[in-house]
């Protein structure tokens, strides 16, 4: 057997959660490169190697991500920005795909139309898909229903966090407050249930290998704390949504379920920080990007730990490429 060690390269490494995902693939028996444009990037001391690239929106970020790639051998690429996907000058980091390395994203089109919640959610209705009714904050509320919620259109320089109103007056408030950008914000109906992010890995021939739905218990920052449980319901009206979409690579998937337990899509993106889920006792878990099919298991320890149960996955093998070897973390 080859002692060799499959690399992988993970970008946004001072992002929280990026940690976890770092020794997960590390645990896995990868060998791990970290990047990030600051060098106190938390991310960068837990992978094998470390780089200090330019921003994702500065000259010379391909150049640089394409040197490391080819000096360490690089099989795949586990990007957790968004902005380094859709960027115009960051396109020509699929074109590394000729080398051979993988990017373990779905296709630029359907990042781009996740990054515009607007045109998402459009695509969403007309697939039949349930999602809260929207319009634009300069349209007004029009005929929605309370309570809604005023948040931003797109996902790429945030004007403000999504904020509730509950009347009329509240949203009155908060759309005098934000007055100077209301073309770059949107009111949406606010589903009053349970909120779940849903993980559902996919690859490039559209078969769903696993959806992992996991309940936002705790909030704090950028930072999500979730506990993954079944929804037969919020699993099967995810897996439809990956068809529907005809996603061909991992997706995040945010719902909400009303009264009557029935999932409503209002968000989509690609796996990024905010996928790694955050557990009690050893404070990170696996991106389901980088699971394979049946590998993360674990027995809960109690009620007020965060449980992880894993939708079993069919059979088939997931495109990260296999470490030629296991090594400790």
């Amino acid at each position: 057997m080859s002692n060799a060690v499959s690399s992988v390269l993970v970008t946004g490494a001072g992002k929280p959660g990026t940690s976890a995902t770092i020794t997960a693939l590390r645990r896995s028996g990868y060998r791990v490169l970290a990047v990030d444009s600051a060098p106190e990037a938390s991310g960068l001391g837990k992978a094998d190697r470390a780089y200090v690239v330019p921003a994702g929106s500065q000259a010379g970020f391909v150049e640089e991500l394409t040197r490391v790639c080819l000096h360490e051998r690089v099989r795949a690429i586990v990007p957790l920005v968004d902005e380094e996907l859709v960027d115009e000058e960051l396109v020509a980091v699929w074109e590394l795909s000729r080398l051979g390395i993988q990017i373990l994203s779905p296709r630029l089109s359907l990042v781009a139309l996740c990054l515009d919640r607007l045109q998402l959610t459009e695509v969403l209705r007309l697939c039949r898909v349930r999602t809260p009714r929207t319009r634009l904050a300069s349209k007004g509320a029009g005929d929605l229903s309370f309570p809604m919620v005023l948040t931003d259109r797109y996902k790429t320089g945030q004007v403000s966090p999504a904020r509730v109103a509950q009347d009329m007056q509240a949203l009155d408030g908060l759309l005098f407050e934000h007055r100077a950008h209301l073309g770059r914000l949107l009111i949406q109906e606010h589903v009053p249930g349970p909120e779940y992010s849903v993980s559902v890995v996919v690859w490039r021939d559209g078969n769903v290998q696993a959806v992992v739905p996991k309940e936002i218990v705790y909030r704090k920052g950028a930072a999500h704390y979730a506990v993954t449980r079944r929804q037969e319901a919020l699993t099967q009206a995810c897996a439809e949504t990956a068809r529907v979409l005809d996603a061909d690579g991992p997706i995040s998937v945010r719902a909400r379920l009303d009264a009557a337990g029935d999932p409503h899509v209002f968000d989509i993106a690609p796996p990024s920080d905010e996928d790694v889920f955050v557990d009690g006792e050893c404070g990170g878990g696996r991106s389901p990007r980088t699971a394979r099919p049946g590998a993360h298991r674990r027995r809960p320890h109690s009620e007020e730990q965060l449980a992880r149960r894993h939708h079993p996955a069919p059979a088939g093998q997931w495109r990260l490429p296999a470490p030629a070897c296991t090594r400790p973390p």
